[in-house]
């Protein structure tokens, strides 16, 4: 049913596709004059189709994206054109049947669900005071035994859905008493542990500071800045002795020069003569 009515959507919607690109062909072509769209009638006509047409693409995809499909019957085997087939009504009554012999089992909805991956069947149950897993357990197995001896038949999947539960395990306070009690002194012991760590660690500092010599400290921060003070004293000294040095050079090279100039005055014929 599922292909039949994604097919009728398709070919519907390629329909309407294929007329509004023909008008807007004419149109572009001349065919149409733009004046007669300015009509009323004309564009309530041209509003419904494309309505229609964005509406039966979205249900085309829509159809076309989900795989399940509910189906009314299954096929039991086929063989050479005969075929048997079971109703959704028989496979609903054996899955009653069936669970009415688990104790704490109610069934609900029941659907047979068929894909591309075969047919499933689904089962809404409620479960009073019982394990959901191990009831669920019962459930599946009981179910493919039945199937298969009654019909002879296999489903690939048996989906089965818990809309009501009460289980047999009810917790109480007293139950938890012990475990609760076991977590506080936990806790407790951790932030106790805690405490005792900052309190060490305080400790040591003051331990620290107490077994500290302040004299020293004074002395050798005394002994340091004296050693400044005469450090910069003999840098200031060295400069000193650095200036003094350029000032010796300067007389120097002053006193060479008035040597010169005097004895070019003393003997004045010796250079003529050289001359």
């Amino acid at each position: 049913m599922k292909r039949i009515m994604q097919k009728i959507f398709a070919t519907a919607s390629v329909i309407i596709a294929v007329v509004l690109i023909l008008i807007l062909l004419v149109t572009a072509f001349g065919g149409i004059d733009f004046e007669e769209f300015e009509n009323s009638l004309v564009r309530g006509l041209f509003v419904t189709l494309g309505i229609l047409y964005i509406v039966l693409s979205i249900v085309t995809l829509v159809m076309i994206f989900i795989n399940d499909d509910a189906v009314k019957e299954i096929m039991l085997h086929s063989e050479k054109g005969e075929s048997s087939k079971a109703s959704v009504s028989v496979v609903r009554k054996l899955v009653k049947n069936t669970c009415v012999n688990i104790e704490g089992v109610k069934t609900g909805k029941v659907t047979i669900v068929s894909n591309e991956y075969g047919v499933r069947l689904r089962v809404n149950v409620k479960i009073v005071d019982k394990d959901i897993v191990e009831t669920e357990t019962y459930i599946r197995t009981m179910l493919e035994e039945t199937f298969y001896n009654a019909l002879g038949f296999r489903f690939h999947a048996i989906e089965i859905k818990v809309t009501a539960l009460q289980p047999a395990y009810k917790v109480t306070q007293s139950d938890v008493k012990d475990k609760v009690e076991t977590l506080l002194d936990e806790k407790e012991s951790a932030n106790i542990s805690d405490a005792e760590v900052v309190d060490n660690v305080a400790d040591v500092v003051n331990d620290v500071i107490e077994n500290s010599n302040v004299e020293e400290i004074e002395k050798a921060s005394e002994e340091m800045q004296s050693a400044t003070e005469d450090t910069a004293d003999l840098i200031e000294q060295i400069n000193d002795v650095a200036s003094q040095s350029d000032k010796l050079e300067v007389e120097f090279n002053v006193a060479d020069e008035t040597e010169s100039e005097e004895i070019n005055e003393n003997n004045p014929d010796q250079s003529g003569e050289e001359e």
